[in-house]
């Protein structure tokens, strides 16, 4: 199962808390990324259960004394089939943080799981959309949307917050590589 934390720092401390998520690779820590906007880094996390994952967040991540705040993301198991790199594919990434609109998933004559992957298929089609998980939380999916200029980048923003079913979105740009290269990735 994989989860994403969204980290806050104390003032200062941002790039130093990302580099210690990354020194824990290989023990459940896929990834770690420093952010704009609300969050100042996020961690990648995998685990093979829920048990496995409080672990790896109450004995690895959270122990850090630089974390002034917290909000773990789990990713469920209808996925969006698209994988999610964080800041591996493109040269500019931003992450698009997305609320669903569920009363449309309430009212398709197909139900909610024929809406919720017509979304998906949506998602899957539209420029710039390179990564996606849907997400326990505030927010109901995390897109990563990048390209080769912010304004390619900016272009995909605006179409995923236009989609049929979005109803908010929270941008947030990925300011450093990734920190930890995925298992498989080149």
């Amino acid at each position: 199962m994989d989860a994403f934390v969204f980290v806050r720092t104390e003032t200062g401390r941002t790039r130093e808390t990302a580099d210690r998520a990354a020194g824990l690779a290989g023990s459940g820590i896929r990834q770690s990324v420093v952010l704009t906007g609300e969050w100042d880094v996020l961690v990648a996390v995998e685990a093979d259960d829920p048990v496995a994952l409080g672990s790896i967040l109450m004995d690895q991540v959270l122990t850090d004394e630089a974390i002034a705040e917290s909000q773990t993301a789990v990713a469920v198991a209808y996925p969006i089939p698209l994988p999610m790199p964080v800041r591996g594919v493109e040269e500019v990434t931003s992450l698009v943080l997305a609320k669903l609109d569920p009363s449309l998933g309430r009212e398709h004559a197909g139900g909610w799981n024929a809406w919720l992957e017509g979304t998906f298929e949506a998602l899957r089609d539209t420029p710039g959309v390179v990564g996606g998980a849907l997400i326990t939380g505030e927010y109901d999916l995390l897109l990563e949307v990048g390209g080769d200029t912010w304004d390619t980048v900016s272009q995909g923003i605006v179409a995923v917050a236009a989609l049929p079913g979005i109803a908010a979105t929270s941008t947030a740009v990925a300011v450093t590589p990734k920190l930890v290269r995925p298992e498989g990735s080149g």
